[in-house]
Protein backbone atom coordinates (compact mmCIF):
# COMPACT_ATOMS: atom_id res chain seq x y z
CA UNK A 1 0.00 0.00 0.00
CA UNK A 2 2.73 2.52 1.03
CA UNK A 3 6.02 2.85 -1.12
CA UNK A 4 9.11 1.29 1.17
CA UNK A 5 7.46 -0.74 3.32
CA UNK A 6 7.66 -4.81 3.15
CA UNK A 7 3.97 -5.77 3.89
CA UNK A 8 4.96 -8.88 5.02
CA UNK A 9 7.10 -7.36 8.00
CA UNK A 10 5.36 -4.26 8.62
CA UNK A 11 1.67 -4.94 7.27
CA UNK A 12 -0.10 -2.73 10.63
CA UNK A 13 1.27 0.04 9.29
CA UNK A 14 0.42 0.16 6.05
CA UNK A 15 -2.88 -0.52 6.68
CA UNK A 16 -2.80 2.28 9.31
CA UNK A 17 -1.52 4.83 6.75
CA UNK A 18 -3.55 3.49 3.65
CA UNK A 19 -6.46 4.32 5.80
CA UNK A 20 -5.51 7.18 7.48
CA UNK A 21 -4.73 8.81 4.36
CA UNK A 22 -6.84 6.91 1.83
CA UNK A 23 -4.46 5.51 -0.79
CA UNK A 24 -3.64 2.22 -2.17
CA UNK A 25 -1.03 2.68 -4.80
CA UNK A 26 1.75 1.05 -4.35
CA UNK A 27 4.14 4.26 -4.84
CA UNK A 28 3.00 6.42 -2.51
CA UNK A 29 5.07 7.46 -0.76
CA UNK A 30 4.35 7.91 3.63
CA UNK A 31 3.63 11.35 4.45
CA UNK A 32 7.21 13.80 5.53
CA UNK A 33 7.59 14.17 9.21
CA UNK A 34 5.03 11.31 9.85
CA UNK A 35 5.97 9.36 13.05
CA UNK A 36 3.96 6.15 13.62
CA UNK A 37 4.33 5.23 16.99
CA UNK A 38 3.86 8.47 18.33
CA UNK A 39 0.65 9.54 17.60
CA UNK A 40 -3.35 9.81 18.37
CA UNK A 41 -4.99 7.01 20.64
CA UNK A 42 -7.50 6.80 18.26
CA UNK A 43 -5.12 5.15 15.56
CA UNK A 44 -4.15 2.20 17.58
CA UNK A 45 -7.28 0.41 16.29
CA UNK A 46 -6.26 0.58 12.66
CA UNK A 47 -3.17 -0.95 13.66
CA UNK A 48 -4.57 -4.04 15.87
CA UNK A 49 -3.90 -2.45 18.59
CA UNK A 50 -6.78 -2.75 21.36
CA UNK A 51 -6.67 -0.26 24.50
CA UNK A 52 -7.99 -1.69 27.69
CA UNK A 53 -9.05 -1.41 31.08
CA UNK A 54 -9.89 -3.42 33.87
CA UNK A 55 -12.43 -1.18 35.20
CA UNK A 56 -12.79 -0.84 39.05
CA UNK A 57 -12.07 -4.27 40.40
CA UNK A 58 -12.57 -4.90 44.76
CA UNK A 59 -11.12 -7.41 46.18
CA UNK A 60 -12.16 -8.20 49.57
CA UNK A 61 -10.22 -8.45 52.77
CA UNK A 62 -9.05 -11.70 53.97
CA UNK A 63 -7.79 -12.08 57.32
CA UNK A 64 -3.33 -12.95 57.22
CA UNK A 65 -3.48 -12.59 53.48
CA UNK A 66 -2.65 -10.12 50.98
CA UNK A 67 -5.65 -8.65 48.56
CA UNK A 68 -4.05 -8.33 44.70
CA UNK A 69 -5.13 -7.39 41.15
CA UNK A 70 -3.59 -9.55 38.55
CA UNK A 71 -3.28 -9.07 34.96
CA UNK A 72 -2.81 -12.37 32.51
CA UNK A 73 -2.01 -12.84 29.04
CA UNK A 74 -3.49 -16.23 28.59
CA UNK A 75 -1.97 -19.03 26.96
CA UNK A 76 -1.97 -19.16 23.21
CA UNK A 77 -3.23 -15.92 22.91
CA UNK A 78 -0.40 -15.25 20.34
CA UNK A 79 -0.49 -11.57 21.56
CA UNK A 80 1.75 -9.23 23.73
CA UNK A 81 -0.02 -7.42 26.65
CA UNK A 82 1.51 -4.11 27.74
CA UNK A 83 0.45 -3.27 31.41
CA UNK A 84 1.08 0.02 31.57
CA UNK A 85 -0.41 1.18 35.11
CA UNK A 86 -1.98 0.54 37.86
CA UNK A 87 -4.60 2.89 40.30
CA UNK A 88 -5.26 2.14 43.64
CA UNK A 89 -8.64 4.20 44.62
CA UNK A 90 -8.99 5.99 47.86
CA UNK A 91 -6.74 3.40 50.65
CA UNK A 92 -8.21 2.94 54.08
CA UNK A 93 -4.82 3.09 56.12
CA UNK A 94 -1.33 3.85 54.66
CA UNK A 95 0.98 1.09 53.49
CA UNK A 96 2.79 -0.44 50.92
CA UNK A 97 1.28 -1.39 46.98
CA UNK A 98 4.11 -3.26 45.06
CA UNK A 99 3.54 -4.32 41.04
CA UNK A 100 5.13 -7.81 40.73
CA UNK A 101 5.85 -10.00 37.86
CA UNK A 102 5.45 -14.04 37.12
CA UNK A 103 3.65 -14.21 40.12
CA UNK A 104 0.98 -17.40 41.10
CA UNK A 105 -1.65 -17.45 39.16
CA UNK A 106 -4.87 -16.52 40.73
CA UNK A 107 -8.15 -16.68 40.65
CA UNK A 108 -11.35 -17.13 37.80
CA UNK A 109 -10.39 -15.24 35.20
CA UNK A 110 -12.28 -12.07 34.02
CA UNK A 111 -12.03 -10.40 30.34
CA UNK A 112 -10.61 -6.90 30.20
CA UNK A 113 -12.87 -4.24 29.31
CA UNK A 114 -11.62 -2.60 25.53
CA UNK A 115 -11.87 1.62 25.89
CA UNK A 116 -13.09 2.05 22.28
CA UNK A 117 -16.01 1.66 21.18
CA UNK A 118 -15.30 0.52 17.19
CA UNK A 119 -14.49 -3.32 19.32
CA UNK A 120 -17.52 -5.19 18.67
CA UNK A 121 -19.60 -5.79 22.36
CA UNK A 122 -19.54 -9.98 23.18
CA UNK A 123 -22.53 -10.87 25.56
CA UNK A 124 -23.46 -7.32 25.67
CA UNK A 125 -19.72 -5.70 26.73
CA UNK A 126 -16.74 -4.54 24.78
CA UNK A 127 -13.83 -7.48 25.83
CA UNK A 128 -10.62 -7.81 24.37
CA UNK A 129 -7.94 -11.11 24.88
CA UNK A 130 -6.08 -10.21 28.07
CA UNK A 131 -7.43 -11.19 31.31
CA UNK A 132 -7.70 -10.08 34.92
CA UNK A 133 -7.61 -11.76 38.42
CA UNK A 134 -8.18 -11.55 42.02
CA UNK A 135 -7.08 -13.35 45.03
CA UNK A 136 -6.42 -13.07 48.71
CA UNK A 137 -5.07 -16.42 49.85
CA UNK A 138 -1.60 -15.71 50.06
CA UNK A 139 0.09 -14.06 53.13
CA UNK A 140 2.56 -12.63 51.44
CA UNK A 141 3.71 -10.70 47.51
CA UNK A 142 3.94 -13.67 45.24
CA UNK A 143 6.79 -12.92 42.37
CA UNK A 144 9.72 -10.28 41.58
CA UNK A 145 8.78 -6.85 42.76
CA UNK A 146 9.08 -4.41 39.84
CA UNK A 147 7.70 -1.43 41.25
CA UNK A 148 6.70 -0.11 44.71
CA UNK A 149 4.77 3.06 45.93
CA UNK A 150 3.76 4.20 50.18
CA UNK A 151 0.39 5.03 50.44
CA UNK A 152 -1.10 8.02 51.87
CA UNK A 153 -4.63 6.86 53.86
CA UNK A 154 -7.20 8.63 51.43
CA UNK A 155 -5.03 9.65 48.67
CA UNK A 156 -5.38 7.60 45.10
CA UNK A 157 -2.11 5.55 44.55
CA UNK A 158 -0.80 5.63 41.01
CA UNK A 159 1.25 3.61 38.99
CA UNK A 160 1.94 5.35 35.62
CA UNK A 161 4.43 3.49 33.43
CA UNK A 162 3.57 5.24 30.44
CA UNK A 163 5.70 8.85 32.58
CA UNK A 164 8.25 6.87 34.24
CA UNK A 165 10.56 6.07 35.63
CA UNK A 166 9.22 3.08 35.58
CA UNK A 167 8.69 1.18 32.41
CA UNK A 168 5.61 -0.40 31.24
CA UNK A 169 5.41 -4.64 31.30
CA UNK A 170 5.41 -6.78 28.83
CA UNK A 171 3.68 -10.18 29.05
CA UNK A 172 3.89 -12.56 26.51
CA UNK A 173 1.65 -15.36 26.44
CA UNK A 174 1.26 -17.18 29.91
CA UNK A 175 2.27 -14.92 32.16
CA UNK A 176 0.93 -12.39 34.66
CA UNK A 177 1.76 -8.77 36.46
CA UNK A 178 -0.34 -7.77 39.49
CA UNK A 179 -0.67 -5.20 42.21
CA UNK A 180 -0.47 -6.12 45.57
CA UNK A 181 -1.56 -4.21 48.73
CA UNK A 182 1.03 -5.48 51.51
CA UNK A 183 -0.88 -5.28 53.87
CA UNK A 184 -2.78 -7.67 55.29
CA UNK A 185 -6.46 -7.96 55.76
CA UNK A 186 -7.33 -4.78 53.67
CA UNK A 187 -9.81 -4.33 50.83
CA UNK A 188 -8.51 -2.85 47.54
CA UNK A 189 -10.30 -1.29 45.11
CA UNK A 190 -7.75 -1.06 42.20
CA UNK A 191 -8.19 -0.76 38.29
CA UNK A 192 -5.32 -1.28 35.21
CA UNK A 193 -4.96 0.10 32.18
CA UNK A 194 -2.86 -1.27 28.88
CA UNK A 195 -3.00 -2.16 25.25
CA UNK A 196 -2.33 -5.67 23.42
CA UNK A 197 -1.62 -6.56 19.71
CA UNK A 198 -1.21 -9.26 17.72
CA UNK A 199 2.66 -11.05 18.31
CA UNK A 200 4.56 -11.92 14.93
CA UNK A 201 6.64 -15.39 15.92
CA UNK A 202 9.80 -13.44 15.97
CA UNK A 203 8.69 -11.53 18.80
CA UNK A 204 7.74 -14.60 21.15
CA UNK A 205 10.74 -16.41 20.31
CA UNK A 206 13.78 -16.90 22.77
Amino acid sequence: MIFGFDTAAARRYAELLGRLFGVESDDVPMPPGFILEVERPEWAFHKRELLWTTGEVNIAASVGNFSRLQIHNPLNSQRLVVVEGFVVANPVLAGLYKVTRDGALAGAPTANLATDTRVPPQAGSRKVGSLNRIDNSLPGVSGEIMSTRQAVAGVDVIFNFRQGPERPIILVPNTVCEIVDATANQTLRALAFGYERPATPDELSQ
